[in-house]
């Protein structure tokens, strides 16, 4: 699962969504849910956090 989600300038996750399925609805809502528990996130160094900072990042499950 690739997951985008936008940063505020507190750290707080201010919205989410599934960039890239894993063809898995589950884990695509696992993903998304590990997202919002995380917030808020350190926040964005000054200097790169004009107003949000957009993210995409991989989500790896493994399946046993």
């Amino acid at each position: 699962v690739q997951v985008a989600f936008t940063v505020d300038q507190g750290g707080r996750v201010t919205s989410s969504g599934v960039a890239r399925s894993s063809g898995v609805p589950a884990l695509d809502q696992a993903a998304l849910d590990m997202v919002r528990r995380a917030s808020p996130v350190p926040a964005p160094p000054p200097e790169i956090a004009a107003s949000a900072l957009k993210l995409a990042v991989p989500v790896d499950f493994s399946l046993r």
